[in-house]
């Protein structure tokens, strides 16, 4: 994934204000799209700790 985080363009998004929909395709493929939503809106109810983790570990 790191790879994958390298070659984003992040001022392009931060620019537009929008995430790209490859992007946001990429993120589920792997997924991580549904990390901070509560389990019963169809996400995983991780923690904020968690999320945290995921965050450093995956460079996101």
């Amino acid at each position: 994934m790191c790879g994958y985080m390298d070659a984003l363009d992040r001022d392009r998004i931060d620019e537009n204000e929008r995430i790209p929909r490859e992007v946001l395709d990429e993120l589920k493929r792997m997924g991580l799209f549904g990390v901070s939503l509560p389990r019963e809106f169809g996400g995983m109810g991780l923690s904020p700790l968690v999320r945290a983790r995921l965050r450093v570990h995956h460079g996101v």
